[in-house]
C-alpha cells in the first residue's frame, strides 16, 4: 500500500485521511505516508532524492527499500478500498477480540457461566469472520 501511494500522488491525497495509525500500524510506513503527504503538496511526481528531504533520516533505508519494490501500479480504487477495508476490519476486530478476552477473564473470575458461553461464541464468530 505504501509503495502504491509513493507512485500515485492522486491516490495518496485521496486516501491520506484514511491512512491513519489504526490502519498503518507499522510505524515507519505511517511516518513515510505522512512525509509523502507533505512532499506531494509541493511536488507532482515522486522523486526519491527529493522525498528524502521530507522524512526523518532514520527512514531513509525504508524508503529506498520501498522505492526498489516491484509492484503492479495499475491498481483500481476498488482494490484500494477493499484493502483498506480489510486492514481496518482486521485491526478493529483485533481490538474487539482483546476486549472479549478481557471480559471473558472477568466472567471466569465471577463464575458467570452464561456470560462465558456467550463471550466464547462471540470469539469463535469473530475468529471465523476474520480467520485469525
Amino acid at each position: 500500500m505504501t509503495r502504491i501511494m509513493m507512485v500515485n500522488r492522486e491516490y495518496l491525497l485521496e486516501y491520506s485521511d484514511t491512512l491513519d495509525g489504526n490502519v498503518l500500524t507499522y510505524g515507519p510506513y505511517y511516518d513515510i505516508i505522512r512525509g509523502l503527504c507533505a512532499y506531494f503538496e509541493a511536488h507532482t511526481v515522486f522523486d526519491l532524492s527529493l522525498a528524502l528531504n521530507y522524512l526523518d533520516p532514520a527512514l531513509t533505508d525504508t524508503l529506498i527499500e520501498l522505492d526498489g519494490m516491484s509492484i503492479h501500479e495499475d491498481v483500481s480504487h476498488s482494490e484500494i478500498n477493499d484493502y483498506l477495508e480489510d486492514l481496518s476490519g482486521i485491526r478493529n476486530s483485533e481490538n474487539e477480540k482483546q476486549e472479549l478476552y478481557r471480559r471473558l477473564e472477568v466472567a471466569e473470575r465471577d463464575n458467570d457461566f452464561e456470560l462465558q458461553i456467550k463471550l466464547t461464541q462471540e470469539l469463535v464468530e469473530l475468529n471465523r469472520t476474520y480467520k485469525m
